[in-house]
């Protein structure tokens, strides 16, 4: 524990292999409460339904997440066949065994789009270096319309922001991470 107050308190974890560290988080927390926004400058996406949307997966590259999870991109922001120069990408997110949504998916579903970076043909693993994620409620049962972007890229690294709107259309979790551009994967 860092720090334990009225409002937040503060935790540091640190995940160990050997001697050697290997994920580090500090996590902040307090009550969630459903209070009426004041003020936004986020708008929320207009997405194809989910059954327009094209089926995130690659039938020659196994993901793993891709068996726990369910992502369905908008036609018109999906990076394949060919990348459209503009970095940013709209999805809807859902659990692949029905659960509805909770805070831990909330975790997952701002870093599960495919890298925006695709779109200026950056192809390859694109490893997350840092994440921040501020979860604003708890999400409505339904699919999660996701938005990601990206602002900068240089010298070898790209930011990524990421938002996230449940199936009612309320803001419910927003991201901010530094990436590294991946190199493109070699088949022997």
């Amino acid at each position: 524990m860092v720090r334990s107050g009225r409002r937040v308190s503060t935790a540091r974890s640190t995940i160990w292999q050997g001697d050697k560290p290997y994920i580090d988080a500090l996590v902040t927390v307090g009550e969630l409460h459903d209070a009426p926004v004041e003020w936004d400058d986020k708008t929320e996406p207009v997405l194809p339904a989910p059954e327009e949307c094209e089926v995130a997966h690659n039938p020659h590259l196994h993901i793993s997440l891709f068996e726990q999870i369910e992502l369905r991109v908008d036609p018109a922001t999906a990076p394949f066949p060919a990348p459209n120069g503009d970095p940013s990408m709209r999805f809807w997110f859902k659990l692949a065994d029905g659960a509805p949504p909770d805070l831990l998916s909330l975790l997952l579903a701002v870093d599960s789009g495919p890298p925006t970076v695709f779109h200026l043909n950056k192809l390859g693993w694109a490893p997350t270096v840092e994440l921040t994620v501020l979860l604003r409620g708890l999400p409505a049962p339904g699919w999660l319309k996701v938005e990601s972007k990206t602002a900068t890229v240089a010298d070898g690294w790209f930011d990524e922001t990421a938002t996230v709107w449940d199936s009612t259309g309320r803001l419910v979790a927003q991201s901010r991470q530094l990436a590294l551009v991946g190199e493109p994967t070699r088949s022997s």
